[in-house]
């Protein structure tokens, strides 16, 4: 049985984050390479936000672009994964950036849309 420091737990051993707080149970990569590699964009986003979620200063570590004008285009954004308030967005209007918002709507990063998705896949691969 896993048991998170929320209090939440499972019999599931296959289960890897916290379905209560989305805490992972173990700080380790519990992702291989091979499981990484299979994903597709949208799990990418997904297994990062998770990561950021429980390492915010993570972000950093990404090296997108920096945030030199905090605009807001919330109207004009959709999500494209989501987990404990962190959001990948995009623009209704077929730009080819993305972004990634923390829990309190700040834009933390951005950048054009496939090289974010090669920097998250080798930020899960080395985490």
């Amino acid at each position: 049985m896993k048991t998170c420091s929320c209090g939440w737990s499972t019999d599931n051993e296959d289960i890897k984050f916290c379905q209560e707080c989305g805490k992972p149970f173990s700080t380790q990569n519990t992702l291989t390479i091979e499981e990484i590699n299979s994903m597709n964009d949208k799990q990418i986003m997904q297994e990062t936000l998770k990561k950021l979620c429980v390492n915010k200063d993570d972000v950093k570590k990404l090296k997108l672009s920096p945030i030199f004008i905090q605009m807001s285009y919330d109207n004009l954004m959709y999500d494209l994964a989501e987990f404990g308030g962190w959001k990948f967005q995009e623009p209704k209007f077929g730009a080819s950036w993305i972004r990634i918002i923390n829990e309190r709507g700040t834009c933390m990063a951005w950048g054009n849309k496939q090289k974010m998705i090669n920097v998250c896949k080798n930020y899960l691969m080395n985490s």
